[in-house]
């Protein structure tokens, strides 16, 4: 049976090309240098101003450039070990991300900002592309019980690296940069990456305070303000009660009082609009 560790990447999808695509993709309208986002990207990323049309155009070219990528390591193909914990994944971060991983390395002997640029790519796929793929409860299915647990592991099988691609200096001083390194954190129900996520955040605030950069400085107080917002439903449940129905998770009584007034971060709900 194959397992991560045994998996082959299809060279002729994941690749330098691939990773290029990417970035260039998810980036394009950010001014380059800039260490915050732009009115531009704050309306792809977040559909800030957006109308329904301008969103599901924006799936749709996610859907058309990479949904071929992600085909090619879904369930089926790339299966991962039965679920037991978020802190079982992380433990076993290095085995579950092995591949990717292993795209990290090799992009490390070019140089630092090749293994980050190759990183970033990866978690922006596994954590952000799939969510304006996998919109429909069998979608968020494949995001929560595949995709999330992929770019958990391999942020923090990153994060044992040395050097590590997470902490790269330049990105660090680049929060629009460098956030979706971090964001993989804030989508787990593993309260000990929130924690993570706060301190490397924290680090960074006072890393671009010294270098001057007060809109930085603003620009991680508005993610960790958001993250701060995922924390109150996960240290309350345990998890994130508007990923039940997608997980098959029946609801308790007081998490389903919480759906009915509390947040589901952007993704639609039977009676109302998570993530």
């Amino acid at each position: 049976a194959t397992t991560p560790s045994s998996f082959t990447l299809d060279r002729n999808i994941f690749n330098g090309t691939l990773y290029t695509r990417l970035h260039d993709f998810w980036y394009a309208g950010l001014t380059p240098g800039a260490s915050v986002s732009n009115a531009e990207v704050d309306a792809k990323w977040w559909g800030i101003g957006q109308s329904q049309a301008d969103k599901e155009a924006f799936d749709k070219e996610c859907r058309g450039n990479f949904v071929h990528a992600l085909q090619a390591v879904g369930p089926d193909e790339y299966p991962l070990p039965p679920f037991h914990s978020a802190a079982q994944d992380v433990e076993d971060a290095a085995a579950i991300s092995h591949p990717f991983l292993q795209e990290v390395k090799d992009a490390a002997n070019k140089g630092e900002q090749e293994a980050a640029d190759t990183l970033i790519a990866l978690s922006v796929l596994f954590d952000q592309i799939t969510r304006n793929v996998f919109r429909d409860e069998a979608g968020l299915r494949l995001v929560y019980g595949h995709y999330d647990r992929i770019a958990l592991a391999l942020i923090h099988a990153s994060l044992r690296l040395s050097p590590n691609p997470v902490n790269y200096p330049p990105y660090v001083l680049r929060p629009v940069i460098r956030q979706y390194l971090l964001l993989p954190l804030m989508h787990s129900e593993h309260i000990p990456s929130h924690d993570l996520y706060m301190a490397l955040s924290e680090s960074a605030r006072k890393e671009v305070e010294a270098a001057g950069d007060q809109d930085a400085v603003h620009h991680i107080a508005r993610t960790v303000a958001f993250e701060e917002m995922h924390q109150v439903p996960l240290r309350k449940f345990g998890r994130y009660p508007h990923r039940n129905a997608a997980l098959g998770r029946a609801n308790t009584d007081e998490e389903a009082e919480y759906m009915r007034t509390g947040e589901t971060f952007g993704v639609q709900q039977s009676a109302k609009d998570e993530e």
